[in-house]
């Protein structure tokens, strides 16, 4: 819990850092993120400032699901990451095409449980641990508000492989 708050404490100033020129961007992704070949569902949340027309910061969240049954068994998993993030962006010279580059490194919270199944013991918890993302996307149109990427990393120790396509709303 005390690594949870720090990482929460650590997004702020990233989050609600103002320069007179940037903006603010909320940008909302789903549906689905891939974890040693398990599908989770769910969406996501970034906040991103620019500090330059190059450089974004900011932090991520969301909320991802996935579960299994066996007849009326059944096994799950959730999280939910806190990501401080730094966004480049490419100049490629054209209005509506603005690729990028990111690196996001934090936390998520995962809460796990399954019944006793064919031997192995019920269990039930939660635990915090590392997460890790790069990013390669690009943003879409004039104003950059429609976006795609996809991420690779680690999430609990294990290859996450995240596409998010979404929308950015100013704030």
């Amino acid at each position: 819990m005390k690594a949870l708050i720090f990482a929460l404490l650590l997004c702020l100033p990233l989050t609600s850092a103002r320069a007179e020129t940037g903006d603010t961007h909320l940008g909302v992704s789903g549906p689905l993120t891939l974890i040693s070949g398990s599908a989770f569902w769910g969406a996501g949340a970034t906040v991103l400032h620019e500090v330059t027309p190059k450089w974004w910061v900011g932090g991520s969240t969301g909320f991802y699901y996935w579960s299994v049954s066996y007849g009326s068994l059944t096994t799950s998993e959730w999280f939910v990451p806190l990501v401080p993030t730094v966004y480049y962006n490419v100049d490629v010279g054209t209005p509506t095409f603005h690729p990028f580059f990111g690196l996001g490194l934090g936390i998520a919270y995962i809460h796990y449980s399954s019944p006793n199944l064919g031997g192995y013991p019920a269990y039930s918890g939660s635990s915090v641990k590392f997460d890790g993302m790069l990013h390669a996307g690009a943003k879409f149109g004039k104003k950059r508000r429609f976006f795609a990427d996809v991420g690779l990393g680690i999430i609990d120790g294990s290859f996450a492989l995240a596409p998010q396509i979404g929308w950015f709303f100013s704030l």
